[in-house]
C-alpha cells in the first residue's frame, strides 16, 4: 500500500549494498566499458554495479570478465532480449539489492567519483528524500555540442514543486543517468510495467515526487549522450509507443489528484504541459500512423475527457491534421 509517510531505511533489511548502479546494455560493448568504469570509480563502499546484458552478441560477456575481480561488480545476462523496459524491470525488481538504485545507460557516464557519496550523505540528513538528482551535461554526438543541465532548485525541494515544474526546466527536466530512486517505492509503484512506454523513467520520476522531498546536488556529475541510436527517437516505428508514452504524464496526474497533492496553480501548470504533449502525440500519429489516429483519440477521451476536449478544440491541431490529410491526398508530395 502506498502511503505518504517518510520512507525510513528498514531496520532489518536483507544484507546487501545501499546503492545499486544498474547498467542495462545491448550490443554496445565499446561504450559499455566507459560506463562501467565510471560507476566503479565511485568513492562509496556500500555499492554494487550491476550490468544487465540484454542478450548481446558483440562480445559483451567476454569484455565484462575484466571487472569480475571487483567485489562490487555483478554481471547478469538475459537468455533472450526483453526489450529496453523489460530489461530495466528485471534488473531493478529481481536483481538489484540496493535501498536506492540508479539506471546508468551503457552510453552514458558518471563524471564525479564522489556523487553517490554526496547523494547518500544528503539522504542521511533528510530521510524523507525519495529522489536525489544532479546537474549534468548533455552531449549531442551528431553536432558535438555539450549543453549544461543546471537544476533551478535548492538542495532540498518539495517533491510537488519539482512535479509541477515538468517541461519548464531547460534543456530537459532531468538526465536519468544521475537519478537515484528509492527502490522500495519504485516496486510499490509498479515501475517499468509497460514495455511500450519508453518514457517510463519520467513516469516513475513524477510519481515518486508525490511521496516526499527531492534532493539536489548542484555539481555537474554526469554526461548523457544523444545520438541516432537512442531508442526514444524510434518510437515512430510502432504506434503502440505513442499511446503508451502518454502514461508518463496521465498516470502521475491521476495519482496527484487522488492524493490531493497539488495546488490548483500547480495542477494548472502541469495540465498545460499535458495538453502540449497530447497535441504533439496526436500530430505525430497523424503523420506516421494515420490509420491509428481515431483509436488514439478514443483512448485519450476515455482516459481524460476534459483534457482531451481542450486539445481537440485547438485550431493549431486542426490545421496540422488538415495539412497532413492534404499531403496524403496529393500522394505525399513535398511542401
Amino acid at each position: 500500500m502506498l502511503t505518504g509517510a517518510p520512507l525510513e531505511r528498514p531496520a532489518a533489511q536483507a544484507p546487501g549494498p545501499r546503492v545499486s548502479i544498474v547498467i542495462p546494455t545491448f550490443n554496445r560493448v565499446a561504450m559499455l566499458r566507459e560506463a562501467v568504469e565510471s560507476a566503479l570509480a565511485q568513492r562509496f563502499d556500500d555499492l554494487e554495479v550491476l550490468v544487465s546484458d540484454n542478450a548481446s552478441e558483440d562480445g559483451t560477456r567476454e569484455a565484462m570478465d575484466a571487472y569480475r575481480s571487483d567485489p562490487r561488480f555483478r554481471y547478469l545476462r538475459n537468455e533472450t532480449n526483453l526489450g529496453m523496459v523489460g530489461n530495466w524491470r528485471k534488473a531493478v525488481f529481481e536483481a538489484a539489492r540496493g535501498e536506492f538504485f540508479l539506471i546508468l545507460s551503457d552510453d552514458d557516464t558518471l563524471l564525479d567519483p564522489g556523487y553517490v557519496a554526496k547523494a547518500m550523505a544528503l539522504v542521511d540528513r533528510h530521510p524523507d528524500v525519495v529522489i536525489v538528482y544532479a546537474n549534468g551535461y548533455i552531449l549531442d554526438e551528431g553536432s558535438g555540442v555539450r549543453r549544461e543541465l543546471r537544476l533551478p532548485f535548492g538542495s532540498l525541494e518539495k517533491g510537488t514543486t519539482v512535479f509541477a515544474s515538468r517541461d519548464r526546466v531547460r534543456p530537459q527536466d532531468f538526465t536519468l543517468c544521475n537519478v537515484l530512486f528509492r527502490r522500495r517505492l519504485a516496486l510499490e509503484l509498479d515501475a517499468f510495467r509497460d514495455p511500450f512506454n519508453l518514457s517510463c523513467d519520467s513516469e516513475l520520476f513524477l510519481k515518486a515526487c508525490l511521496f516526499g522531498n527531492v534532493g539536489v546536488i548542484h555539481d555537474f556529475v554526469s554526461q548523457y549522450r544523444i545520438h541516432g541510436a537512442n531508442l526514444i527517437f524510434r518510437r515512430h516505428e510502432d504506434p503502440r509507443y505513442y499511446a503508451a508514452n502518454l502514461d508518463y504524464f496521465l498516470e502521475p496526474r491521476r495519482l496527484a489528484i487522488a492524493r490531493g497533492a497539488l495546488t490548483r496553480r500547480q495542477l494548472g501548470a502541469f495540465d498545460r504541459m499535458a495538453r502540449r504533449s497530447m497535441r504533439r502525440t496526436i500530430e505525430a500519429v497523424g503523420e506516421h500512423h494515420p490509420a491509428h489516429l481515431r483509436g488514439l483519440v478514443r483512448r485519450l477521451w476515455s482516459a481524460e475527457p476534459g483534457l482531451t476536449l481542450r486539445v481537440l478544440c485547438q485550431p493549431r491541431l486542426h490545421a496540422r491534421l488538415a495539412w497532413q490529410a492534404l499531403r496524403r491526398r496529393l500522394g505525399g508530395r513535398s511542401r
